[in-house]
Formats: C-alpha cells, structure tokens, sequence
C-alpha cells in the first residue's frame, strides 16, 4: 500500500495547476487571444486636452511603444520594422507628425506574425489623422487607449505557492 503524506499531496496539485495553466495559456495563445507572453506597462500620462498635454502624450506614446516593439520578454522576436522615428513632440505641428507616424507604425505593428503568437486585428486604430491641434489630441487620446488594450493582451506571471 502506497502511503501519500499531505504535502505530495499538495505538490501534485500545484504541479497539476501549472501544468492545465500553460496548456490554457497555449490554447488561448493559439485562439489570437494572447498575443503576448507578458504584459506591457501601460501608458499613464494623462489624455491629452491641449498644447502641452499632447506634447506629453504624443512623447510618452513613443516611447512606451518603441520599448515594446523592442521587448523580447513579450514577443516572440522584436519588431524592428515598425520603431517609430519622428523626432519627440516639442509643439503642435511635431505632435501631429509624431502622432500620425505612431498610428501608422502601431497598426502595422499588431498584425505582424514574427512577433506575436495571435493577431489584434481589434485594437486597429481607425481614427482619422491629425491635421491641426484638435484632430492630433483626439487621435493621440485613441492611441493611448488601444495601445493600452494592446500592451495589457498578455498573460501575468504568478506562482502557485503552498499556503
């Protein structure tokens, strides 16, 4: 007679947690729900409602999206294709470029197969291009949110410890 003490017991489970999370997280890698391996920070600077504010969203976008691209821990090979290279944001008019360059490239980007395991054909940015303050702030506050949905489609690591 086999005897099983409490704490095989309790190994068994978690080795069999593990095991049923990865092959979830396959099946729903597989499915395009998962793009990533991990998450991404999300961009926090605040929406963009001016001048200034869209400078700041228009920069912080940047460079929240181009460390992403880069990250190799999420994807499975970086995009080198699709980095963004406008200058930083310093007025209105560089705003406006930086912003319209960032859609571009972010859009291209979530439907590239080299880097992600599934598509994410849903957070396409259709947005119209900026073409003055207001148009650039409206299509700055739209990026923020999809790349936001976007840097959030992966899975969190944890650890299943015994209590």
């Amino acid at each position: 007679m086999t005897t099983r003490n409490t704490a095989d017991l309790q190994t068994k489970r978690i080795e069999a947690l593990e095991t049923l999370t990865r092959e979830l997280t396959a099946a729903l890698a597989a499915a395009g729900v998962l793009p990533h391996e991990g998450i991404t920070d999300l961009v926090t600077t605040a929406n963009a409602t001016n001048e200034a504010t869209l400078v700041a969203l228009a920069n912080a976008l940047k460079a929240a999206y181009n460390a992403h691209i880069a990250d190799t821990d999420v994807h499975g090979a970086a995009d080198s294709t699709n980095a963004v290279s406008s200058a930083n944001a310093t007025n209105t008019a560089s705003a406006q470029t930086l912003v319209n360059e960032l859609k571009a490239d972010f859009n291209a980007h979530i439907i590239l197969e080299a880097s992600h395991r599934g598509l994410d054909a849903q957070n396409t940015v259709a947005t119209a291009n900026g073409s003055n303050e207001a148009t650039s702030i409206t299509l700055a506050n739209a990026l923020k949110a999809a790349i936001n949905r976007h840097f959030a489609m992966g899975l969190v690591d944890f650890a299943i410890v015994p209590s």
